[in-house]
């Protein structure tokens, strides 16, 4: 079964969750462009993730998602910590327009609703399935997803799948248990999902909620310090395991304090040994969020080449993965190719850095959008995608 989605290789599609409220607003300009601002922007606090968010939401209110999404770019460029709350914010939006969608209003799916790791879909559909926990409307709108983005952003689909798990265990969010979380979510992506991979990215979704809760003070859920990753041990079959192990991890960088070395020390203290790359590597992905726009972004460089085989490559691939996940909106791929290229990489980290692009390209971009990218790297360094 590990073989089929090692196969499949779908990288980067899976990260945190989110929070923020909304606010009053009036006009002002702070940067390029005059934009729509609320009473909480007003001094450094336009500078916060309250006020980014309230300024999307209001967007999206007045003039839409895809007008939302240009602000988006705005914010990328013009606010340094912006990457790191992109996600979550793009998980609140989600909600918002399912407001909009259960009220059969005019909703259009929008390809740019792709950035900063697909968290609307994330949001979205976790609205979908709290409200009203029935599978088979998860699997018509995740069908409606793909069918709407199959060709502009085919990894919409695996972003979807992944918040129906998010959202069967957000139901449990009053005062959560491991074990019930686990017992009624879990039956409910077998009843959800028609392949291996669409059980497998639910399954994401149900740890990557029960991770939430354990870095939300306000959940009630406390991570066990000395055996952070017991739930995944204790998992019988190896999907889940996988699942567990891929989410578990954003858990432990809170709990290293968002040190992507210390967090690695504890996956090595604490992962069965056949799933320590595929946590490294979701670790250091994971972590980017938090250095991509900073000069620390090196230091994970650094931390990827103190490491034994196979965990060295692992890392380096959890590194390209994670510079594409929280890149600049439709631009992606630039920052992580101008990695891949660092003369700080070796022969096979430069391959697995550019194999990792490449895949995750497939997954945010049309295809004449991928073979235009291709034009852009040396031969040597393209993929068979590359000839097609």
């Amino acid at each position: 079964m590990r073989q089929l989605f090692k196969k499949k290789n779908i990288l980067a599609l899976l990260i945190v969750a989110g929070f923020i409220l909304l606010a009053s607003y009036y006009t002002v300009s702070y940067y390029t462009g005059v934009v729509t601002v609320i009473k909480s922007c007003e001094g450094e606090n336009r500078h916060s993730p309250q006020c980014w968010q309230d300024m999307v939401e209001k967007k999206f209110e007045k003039a839409g998602l895809a007008a939302a999404y240009d602000l988006y770019v705005e914010l990328y460029n013009a606010e340094p910590n912006f990457a790191k709350h992109c996600h979550d914010i793009s998980h609140s939006l989600g909600k918002a327009a399912y407001d909009v969608y259960v009220q059969r209003k005019e909703f259009t799916l929008d390809a740019k609703a792709s950035y900063c790791s697909f968290g609307f879909y994330h949001g979205l559909t976790e609205a979908l399935v709290g409200a009203d926990q029935d599978a088979q409307k998860a699997r018509d709108f995740c069908a409606y997803v793909d069918e709407q983005l199959a060709s502009k952003r085919p990894g919409s689909k695996f972003a979807c799948y992944h918040g129906v798990g998010h959202g069967v265990a957000s139901y449990h969010e009053d005062n959560p248990k491991e074990w019930d979380v686990v017992n009624s979510s879990l039956p409910f992506c077998e009843e959800f999902a028609q392949t291996p991979e669409q059980l497998l990215l639910c399954a994401t979704g149900v740890f990557d909620t029960i991770a939430i809760f354990y870095y939300n003070p306000g959940s009630g859920l406390q991570i066990n310090k000395e055996d952070p990753v017991w739930l995944c041990r204790a998992q019988e079959k190896e999907i889940y395991k996988e699942a567990c192990y891929r989410e578990m991890v954003t858990a432990l960088l809170w709990l290293a304090d968002y040190d992507v070395s210390k967090a690695i020390g504890i996956i090595q203290k604490s992962v069965e040994d056949a799933y320590l790359s595929l946590s490294v590597r979701d670790a250091v992905d994971a972590s980017m969020r938090f250095v991509i726009q900073t000069p620390k972004i090196f230091d994970t460089i650094s931390v990827c080449h103190s490491l034994r085989e196979p965990l060295r490559l692992a890392c380096v691939e959890g590194f390209a993965s994670g510079v594409m996940q929280f890149g600049a909106p439709e631009a992606e791929y630039v920052k992580a190719l101008e990695f891949c290229k660092h003369a700080v990489f070796s022969q096979d980290e430069q391959n697995a850095c550019f194999g990792v692009v490449f895949n995750n390209s497939q997954s945010l971009y049309s295809k004449k959008k991928v073979q235009d990218i291709c034009k852009t790297v040396e031969e040597r360094y393209r993929p068979e995608i590359c000839e097609s």
